[in-house]
């Protein structure tokens, strides 16, 4: 529900050819709400999921996806600027950390 959030979401649908697929949460996504929905939604799922939101939920999700603790950070995401992280779910279940970039790692 957060204008960058949805403007983020929407320019990077547009730009990888998924605009249509582009949709708000229905469960909240900030700084500390649970991370009950994010979970369940990523577990149904068959495909890949996006998520453009507050840094600190994201963090605790990666943290929780990845450790098995949303206390143990797995990831630093550094505001203002973005991070991207992108997770691979493993043969057990589990999740791996397959690449991070931020914003300055682009800049010329």
């Amino acid at each position: 529900d957060k204008t960058w959030s949805s403007e983020t979401a929407k320019l990077l649908g547009a730009h990888i050819g998924a605009a249509d697929a582009v949709k708000l949460a229905d469960y909240e996504i900030n700084t500390d709400d649970p991370l009950d929905g994010f979970l369940k939604e990523v577990e149904k799922t068959d495909g890949d999921i996006v998520m453009a939101g507050h840094d600190d939920f994201l963090r605790r999700a990666a943290s929780k996806m990845v450790m098995g603790s949303e206390k143990k950070d797995v990831v630093v995401f550094k505001p203002v600027n973005g991070t991207c992280v992108c997770l691979d779910k493993q043969k057990d279940g589990g999740w791996a950390i397959a690449w991070t970039v931020r914003q300055e790692h682009l800049a010329g």
